[in-house]
């Protein structure tokens, strides 16, 4: 129960920031019943992928209630996410004491990692899909020891 693990893509991504931007207030603000009174009491890892964290977004207000190792990975042509909002958003949670790796696929964009999109500005990268998951193994495995 505390080698617990979170990961997300895009707004997946989002969700499990402001998770930990919220800490206990996430049951309020999501309008949730029947939650622990410390809702990620055993979440010990995160692992990012080019997520939103511009308007609306938790953590460039907030920071995080909760400082554990985090992988951000993001696309440097991502007209969605962006790197500038989610490299903020990591150097803040870095002051607050949580280490934080980033990693930037050089020309990705949003979703570089999905076969089939239905938005023409996302395309599809096998090589960085083909890391991306290898770091996404890896990171686990090293993380969830």
């Amino acid at each position: 129960a505390d080698r617990l693990a979170a990961a997300g893509w895009s707004h997946g991504g989002w969700t499990v920031m402001d998770a930990l931007a919220l800490g206990a207030e996430v049951a309020e603000f999501a309008d949730l019943n029947d939650v622990p009174a410390d809702p990620l009491a055993g979440l010990s890892t995160a692992f990012l992928v080019y997520p939103w964290c511009g308007l609306g977004a938790q953590t460039l207000r907030k920071g995080w209630q909760k400082s554990i190792p985090t992988f951000l990975m993001l696309g440097e042509d991502d007209t969605l996410s962006g790197t500038r909002y989610p490299l903020k958003a990591a150097d803040k949670i870095r002051r607050e004491g949580a280490p934080v790796e980033t990693h930037i696929y050089p020309g990705a964009t949003h979703s570089f990692d999905e076969e089939t999109s239905v938005n023409p500005t996302f395309r599809y990268n096998a090589a960085q899909t083909a890391d991306a998951q290898a770091r996404f193994a890896d990171w686990m495995a090293s993380q969830l020891i």
